[in-house]
């Protein structure tokens, strides 16, 4: 594999994020403009899930040249996405006036998403002092 494709990996993720953090705020600029003058600090900070959890670890990533592990960054982006749907819903339930039990889901959901994004992450490294087994290395190839 090119050098230039293991830089990539980690710069689709970060526009993704980057793409996602604008069109949370244009969601929240829409959403508010309408909302007579009523604000959320959910919708008003709806933009910084995907910046500062997303963007930001896929852009430190990067410039480490860090291998994470696909699971561990499907596990990532669902623990970011569910904490940006859960500050959505309670930003537009804040603006409406009313309030749900269902939000705690989100707020569980999402960093129990995250820690698990870590441990597969760690669980992925090996061992200090062990050199990572080659694929196919136990069919005698």
């Amino acid at each position: 594999m090119s050098t230039s494709r293991k830089r990539g990996t980690h710069a689709r993720p970060l526009r993704g994020y980057v793409v996602a953090s604008l069109a949370c705020a244009a969601f929240a600029v829409v959403y508010e403009h309408f909302s007579h003058g009523v604000y959320s600090v959910f919708m008003v900070g709806l933009f910084a899930w995907p910046l500062v959890l997303g963007a930001m670890p896929a852009l430190l990533a990067g410039l480490l040249g860090a291998r994470v592990p696909p699971a561990a960054r499907r596990a990532w982006a669902l623990g970011v996405a569910t904490l940006t749907a859960g500050s959505a819903f309670q930003g537009v339930l804040e603006i409406y006036g009313t309030t749900s039990p269902l939000v705690v889901a989100y707020w569980v959901a999402g960093p129990a998403l995250l820690v698990l994004a870590v441990v597969l992450a760690l669980a992925a490294r090996p061992a200090p002092g062990r050199r990572p087994e080659r694929r196919g290395a136990h069919l005698g190839a």
